[in-house]
């Protein structure tokens, strides 16, 4: 056991490091048969951190749906498969490390289960968009093909896009699990831009956006939606494959 060390728990990180520690613990099953983590003062003593920032990260584990307060009972362990929520996506990439495959293979999940929201999501957006609203989305789209050369700037535009889409379709839900994903996407950069392949490519895929927004009947698209989304995932995910192939092991 060890004993919290003020110089080092004031070091930046220092709460994101034993979150990550305790996090691992408990996917390990450390405290599972127990169903509770040891009390709060013992706790952060054996991590070696002040006991508020110890209350930061179980904060974070709580929002993951790894952990929880109970009154009277202490901090209990959940069951992940149970509980845990999207959030979790994040650290099972960075944990998949090297595992080229197996960071392919929880990609893959992210980016199909997207694809459950999508179509139906630009669908309604385009019943119930505005013509300024399509003339805003179009001036971002425009303004993309002057950041293909800053692949940050390209994807934090292309995420506004996406965002403004959902919006306009009115579903708040939508808009919850699009921050999810983003999250994790934002996390894991290269993934990203590798599944977007070449950004002076990617930039059409806006045209192709713009024309069911100002179709007069868009549901009528929705096989060629479909078509299309199912196009973008098929070169999408090879290339993420030939991407995570590369560095296994690395």
């Amino acid at each position: 056991m060890s004993v919290s060390d003020p110089a080092k728990d004031s070091v930046p990180g220092a709460q994101a490091r034993v979150t990550a520690l305790l996090r691992e613990r408990l996917l390990a099953g450390e405290w599972t048969s127990s169903g509770r983590l040891p009390a709060e003062r013992v706790l952060a003593e054996e991590v070696g951190v002040s006991r508020l920032t110890l209350r930061g990260a179980l904060s974070q584990l709580t929002a993951e749906g790894l952990v929880r307060a109970r009154r009277g009972s202490g901090i209990e362990v959940l069951d992940p498969s149970r509980s845990a929520s999207l959030d979790l996506f994040s650290w099972l990439l960075d944990g998949a490390g090297g595992e080229g495959l197996r960071t392919f293979g929880l990609f893959t999940e992210i980016v199909h289960l997207r694809r459950l929201v999508a179509v139906d999501t630009v669908l309604r957006a385009a019943e119930r968009a505005e013509e300024a609203q399509v003339l805003d989305l179009e001036e971002l789209a425009a303004q993309q093909s002057s950041r293909v050369d800053d692949p940050a700037a390209y994807m934090a535009g292309d995420a506004e896009i996406q965002r403004r889409v959902i919006r306009i379709s009115g579903s708040t839900a939508v808009e919850l699990l699009f921050n999810s994903f983003q999250r994790v996407l934002d996390r894991h950069r290269e993934l990203t831009l590798s599944f977007m392949g070449p950004l002076e490519e990617h930039v059409a895929t806006y045209a192709a956006l713009h024309a069911v927004l100002r179709h007069p009947r868009p549901a009528e698209l929705r096989d060629m939606a479909e078509a299309a989304q199912d196009m973008i995932e098929r070169d999408g995910l090879e290339r993420v494959r030939i991407w995570c192939t590369e560095r296994e092991g690395a």
